[in-house]
């Protein structure tokens, strides 16, 4: 049990996550193949053009959404 947990353990560290950037998704990120989709939406490859760090970003299509989802999904974020 113990080498099972070893193997599934994520280290996670600030510097994983995204700062908050003003601006076009397009401007500090290269957009890349599709890795799946959804009923509103699809998750993308990204390449942050500064860092050249891979991300996935969760596309999210609002036009396919009602009012009450929309405010859920802003709730969320």
């Amino acid at each position: 049990m113990q080498d099972l947990k070893k193997k599934n353990t994520i280290k996670v560290q600030a510097s994983d996550f995204v700062k908050i950037n003003e601006g076009n998704l397009r401007e500090f990120y290269r957009i890349g193949k599709m890795l799946g989709s959804g009923a509103f939406g699809e998750v993308r490859m990204c390449v942050h053009r500064e860092s050249g760090s891979q991300r996935a970003v969760k596309v999210l299509r609002k036009s396919h959404m009602d009012e009450e989802e929309k405010t859920m999904l802003f709730n969320e974020i």
